[in-house]
């Protein structure tokens, strides 16, 4: 399968020269992320950042390098939420921010690519993790179908992982299929507007 490479610094995905769509991209441009349209440029911002920086703080715990006394204090709490979801629900770590992606959707003229959470074992259930700081929304269930339509069936299983500033967690599980139509409307509208432009 051809390599899929990721630019940070404009967030972007290539493979072999080809630009590819973000999944983030996508479901906003389809209208999915309607929660976001009240937030100002510098609260989304905001927001951003201090998820970038929890991102990359739950990695380094997941890897064991992580140095808690370089730790922004801000931070704290989503690590204390992240340790007691890992102490209950004992997920078993496969790897961690890696890019997933399709550079040429089998059923859509739309390559796309995206960064998952995690890919753990949950009980007898391999799957991928999605760690977010902020409130539920919908979109987030249809965020994690596009991640795991991308990898083997094996990794079946799709959850949230809704760490508070107040130290604690909420888990969620994604079972309804029907977020495979979502998502697949997503990429037929982007195909059609590709199309159209």
């Amino acid at each position: 399968m051809p390599t899929i490479t990721f630019e940070p610094t404009k967030h972007e995905y290539f493979c072999e020269g080809k630009k590819l769509k973000n999944v983030t991209g996508i479901l906003n441009a389809c209208g999915l992320m309607q929660d976001y349209k009240e937030v100002s440029d510098g609260e989304r911002t905001a927001a951003m950042e201090k998820g970038t920086h929890m991102h990359t703080m739950i990695a380094l715990a997941i890897e064991g390098t992580l140095d808690e006394e370089k730790l922004d204090p801000k931070l704290k709490p989503y690590l204390v939420a992240f340790r007691k979801f890992v102490a209950e629900k004992k997920p078993k770590f496969h790897r961690t921010e890696f890019i997933v992606g399709t550079p040429d959707d089998k059923d859509h003229d739309v390559g796309w690519a995206g960064t998952c959470d995690a890919e753990a074992t949950i009980g007898k259930v391999r799957g991928v993790i999605d760690w977010k700081s902020g409130e539920k929304a919908k979109w987030h269930r249809v965020k994690t179908y596009a991640y795991r339509s991308a990898l083997p069936s094996e990794v079946c299983g799709r959850w949230c992982v809704y760490l508070g500033e107040d130290g604690n967690y909420k888990f969620e599980e994604h079972e309804d299929e029907s977020d495979h139509a979502a998502w697949d409307a997503c990429l037929a509208l982007t195909e059609w507007r590709a199309r159209r432009s």
